[in-house]
Formats: C-alpha cells, sequence, structure tokens
C-alpha cells in the first residue's frame, strides 16, 4: 500500500491482457515484447482482474487477484519465500547426496 509498483508484463504465446480496473488500466503482454504497467494502491485489499483478451480455449477462466498488504506484511511473505525456497533447495541437494535421486 501506498507504494509504486511497475510490473513487465511478458508472454511467451499470444497476447494476453493484464487488466485490473480499480489499479490501472489495461496493459497487453506481447510474445517477444515487454510491456510496462504501473500503479499504486492507495488502500489495502483484493483487487480483481480478468483476462480482457480472447487468447485461447481457457480464456475465460483467466484470472488475476492483487493483494495489497503493508510494507511489513511484504517482506514478512518476501521472507518467508526465501525460506521456503532454500529449504526446498536443501532437501533436494540432501536427497542427491544420499543418492535417492538419479
Amino acid at each position: 500500500v501506498d507504494t509504486t509498483v511497475e510490473l513487465s508484463l511478458v508472454s511467451t504465446d499470444v497476447i494476453h491482457t493484464w487488466d485490473v480496473p480499480e489499479l490501472a488500466a489495461k496493459r497487453d503482454a506481447v510474445p517477444g515484447k515487454t510491456s510496462k504497467v504501473v500503479f499504486r494502491a492507495d488502500e489495502e485489499g483484493v483487487y480483481d482482474g480478468q483476462s480482457a483478451t480472447f487468447s485461447g480455449q481457457a480464456y475465460t477462466a483467466m484470472r488475476t487477484e492483487v493483494d495489497v498488504v503493508t510494507p511489513q506484511e511484504y517482506e514478512d511473505f518476501i521472507a518467508a519465500q526465501k525460506r521456503d525456497i532454500q529449504a526446498a533447495q536443501d532437501r533436494v541437494v540432501g536427497l542427491i547426496e544420499n543418492g535417492e535421486v538419479p
């Protein structure tokens, strides 16, 4: 919350559209290009978006959810992600070292 966010949008297959109307105008993700979307949320909460470009069979199920939280909640989330990733890496290395993974 109260932080300017810049997202880089990329697509590896077809055009997709990032559309969260309460946060920013629609932006396309086009294969071979990088698009930017910048927004700033003034209030905590959940902001919903959906696919805005027909991009294949499952496009109607494509949803976006942006959780706007305090800076401390965000930092706690990042720290937890780092711990979880490190624990997973340590487990894989342990399995390899014990000969449990070919």
